[in-house]
């Protein structure tokens, strides 16, 4: 038996129809047939919208499990693996960042760092005048967006390395600015998108649809709040960077593009 340690306020109800989608050393995905995504991650590693949190030794018991072939089964206290039964949580956690206004920018030593982002070099090239071309369409496009202006963003996601593209990461750090500066967005962002699931993977549409809707990944939080109190900003700058391969500085440098957009606005 496992109990999980915390979740997700927002992960998607257990009973469904999983199938294991990956099994990677820090987190298991399983796909509903309702197309949501539940991630059973391990602890250490932040809260995910999507995410069951479970201890070191329970993750890696159950993760050994799962590469030697084993199902999903689902019933009313939880999932069901083999003959390791994973409890539904009982404590849940809101990951959606309140509407705010604050514009604080970002310091400029915090971009001008080494970090590689999937697509654009290290940060502190892909910053420098003149913009690649590539930034200059995103950036254009979020304002359009922000103004009310349906946007179809699928021929701009699933673009650059990993499980969530450079470009959804650029997106996702985008809407977390808007967030932070006042601007509303919601489930409508991507409605001129047509299926996401057909432009990127599965993770990614995960995180682009939370962060339409201001539901971010804990270590994105930190960071935001950092800025708002103007406290341990170098400590949540250095846990956001850490994200993946190149997902915490493509999500930075994201949100240094949308903070830019904003400011035109």
């Amino acid at each position: 038996m496992i109990n999980v340690q915390a979740s997700s306020l927002h992960a998607p109800y257990h009973l469904d129809n999983w199938q294991v989608a990956g099994v990677y050393t820090r987190a298991i995905n399983l796909a509903g047939q309702s197309g949501n995504l539940l991630t059973l991650q391990r602890a250490g590693n932040g809260i995910s919208p999507m995410s069951w949190i479970l201890r070191h030794q329970d993750f890696d018991r159950l993760r050994e499990k799962l590469l030697s072939g084993c199902t999903v089964e689902v019933n009313p206290y939880g999932l069901m693996f083999g003959k390791l039964q994973v409890h539904a949580p009982q404590r849940r956690y809101s990951l959606r960042l309140p509407l705010t206004n604050s514009p604080r920018q970002l310091a400029p030593e915090y971009l001008n760092r080494g970090e590689e982002t999937g697509l654009y070099g290290p940060l502190y090239a892909a910053i420098s005048q003149p913009l690649d071309k590539q930034l200059l369409k995103l950036s254009r496009l979020f304002r359009q967006s922000l103004r009310g202006r349906k946007v179809d963003w699928s021929g701009h996601l699933g673009k650059g390395p990993g499980l969530t593209p450079t470009h959804d990461d650029l997106l996702v750090g985008m809407l977390l600015a808007a967030r932070l500066n006042g601007r509303q967005t919601d489930d409508h962002f991507f409605a001129a998108s047509g299926s996401l699931r057909a432009a990127t993977t599965t993770v990614s549409v995960a995180y682009l649809e939370y962060a339409a809707r201001g539901i971010f990944s804990s270590p994105l939080l930190h960071f935001a709040y950092a800025l708002i109190n103007n406290e341990r900003q170098q400590i949540a700058l250095e846990k956001l960077l850490s994200l993946g391969h190149t997902s915490g500085a493509d999500t930075l440098l994201g949100f240094w593009l949308g903070q830019q957009a904003i400011r035109l606005l």
